[in-house]
């Protein structure tokens, strides 16, 4: 889709994220991320039986004195289909285990 590279660079601006995040999180818990120290992952690793793959973007920062790890998807569909979003965690799983083992 014409729309993928334009928001995949978009995502990897730092200001950005640390926006969307602060217009999205609960006051309750904002308070206790530390924006400073948001990072910006690489998302291509390779999967369980040596497939290459990439993802769109994956980020990090500390929360609660651990890291908080992001995985911010970009997927365009022209039409609805559900049974597509509720196979994206096993789609995508990986790519927040490759950026954790990257570390």
């Amino acid at each position: 889709m014409m729309n993928d590279p334009i928001y995949k660079r978009l995502f990897s601006f730092r200001r950005l994220v640390a926006d969307l995040l602060r217009a999205v999180g609960h006051p309750d818990w904002l308070g206790e991320v530390d924006f400073d120290t948001l990072d910006k992952l690489p998302a291509e690793y390779v999967g369980d039986m040596w497939q290459q793959r990439r993802g769109d973007a994956v980020w990090r920062v500390r929360f609660r004195g651990d890291w908080l790890y992001l995985l911010v998807l970009l997927e365009f569909q022209s039409e609805k289909d559900p049974p597509h979003a509720a196979a994206q965690p096993g789609v995508h799983g990986p790519a927040l285990r490759g950026a954790r083992q990257t570390r």
